[in-house]
């Protein structure tokens, strides 16, 4: 396997996250679709995470936040001013095995947020692992 090009599980698990829920992008996001298509596994896990993430977006009130809501979340966090939602290459579903329409402007700010927490508890996770060893 070639380092620069193929992404393999464990690399991969940091990113479907991301993935699964459409704000991976990039070289990173094809390197992900890339691997998803050689891998039975982890294109279960995707889809998997695609549902709940579509089930925690269900959850979520169907109300704009008020002006500067992220951006006062993300400060709070210590993670500076977010970067705008980027739109995903093809809909989420579509890498998992499904389709679906594409995600609003709404839930794709709210897909972003939710990416955010999940990148903050995998940096805690890391951060827990290698202060256990």
């Amino acid at each position: 396997m070639s380092e620069v090009n193929e992404m393999g599980c464990a690399e991969f698990a940091d990113a479907a996250a991301e993935l699964a829920l459409g704000v991976l992008t990039g070289r990173e996001r094809a390197r992900a679709l890339a691997h998803l298509d050689r891998c039975e596994e982890c294109r279960e896990n995707v889809r998997q995470l695609t549902v709940t993430g579509e089930e925690l977006v269900g959850l979520l009130p169907a109300i704009e936040p008020p002006a500067g809501f992220e951006t006062r979340v993300m400060e709070r966090l210590g993670l500076g001013t977010p970067a705008p939602a980027p739109v995903p290459a093809r809909p989420l579903s579509a890498a998992a095995g499904a389709s679906a329409p594409a995600p609003s402007a709404m839930t794709r700010t709210r897909l972003g947020s939710l990416a955010s927490a999940e990148r903050i508890g995998a940096q805690n996770r890391r951060i827990s692992t290698a202060c256990c060893r």
